[in-house]
């Protein structure tokens, strides 16, 4: 009984470490956001305006938005990895448990396997109902992040902003929109043709 106590004493830490885990991933999340929109303003001033020091400052905040979004993407895949692994480690042990003790149980020590067995089912069934909790609420803060380009996913990696105001979209990450390098920044970049058509018309008036 010590050494199964002992086994799920050992698993019990997997839904803290998801928690502690998403509760980094919101705050790199709003950190990201803040920057992204500090970005949108410098670039409309940049055009304005074609300083130099606005420049550098967008390069070192699109930076520093790359590698936070970066940092969210090597935690979710810990995340991920840690639930897995968890999850496959619990189901393969007890598996090996039960038929370690049905092979060297004598008849007399029946009812003694029934109650330890019953322990063991409650025990696995509170740490995957944690374990599923837990994915749920990934899953959950994952969805509640801002969407951005056509494939309405999270800000993650190199990412180029349409310069039509009024772009549902407004962020594309460069892989979606096929480009191989960030366009000139003294030149306007548009998603499609008609935030092209809509941008140029309101860059005339």
């Amino acid at each position: 009984m010590a050494q199964l106590e002992d086994y799920f004493d050992r698993q019990s830490h997997v839904p803290q470490e998801v928690t502690r885990s998403l509760r980094l991933i919101k705050e790199l999340d709003e950190k990201v956001t803040k920057i992204q929109l500090k970005l949108t303003s410098l670039r409309k001033q940049y055009k304005q305006q074609q300083s130099e020091k606005t420049k550098i400052e967008i390069d070192q905040l699109y930076e520093e938005s790359v590698n936070l979004s970066q940092e969210k993407i090597n935690i979710s895949d810990k995340v991920y990895e840690v639930v897995d692994n968890a999850v496959q480690q619990l189901d393969n042990d007890l598996k090996k448990f039960e038929e370690n003790l049905k092979s060297s149980m004598a008849p007399d020590h029946k009812r003694r396997f029934l109650i330890l067995s019953k322990y063991q089912k409650e025990k696995r069934k509170k740490i995957n109902q944690e374990i599923e909790q837990s994915k749920e609420i990934f899953q959950n803060a994952s969805q509640s992040e801002p969407l951005y380009c056509i494939c309405q996913k999270p800000s993650f990696g190199q990412m180029v902003m349409c310069d039509n105001q009024l772009c549902s979209k407004e962020w594309f990450h460069l892989e979606c929109v096929k480009l191989k390098d960030f366009p000139p920044e003294n030149e306007p970049w548009f998603c499609s043709a008609e935030c092209r058509k809509e941008g140029k018309g309101r860059m005339k008036k």
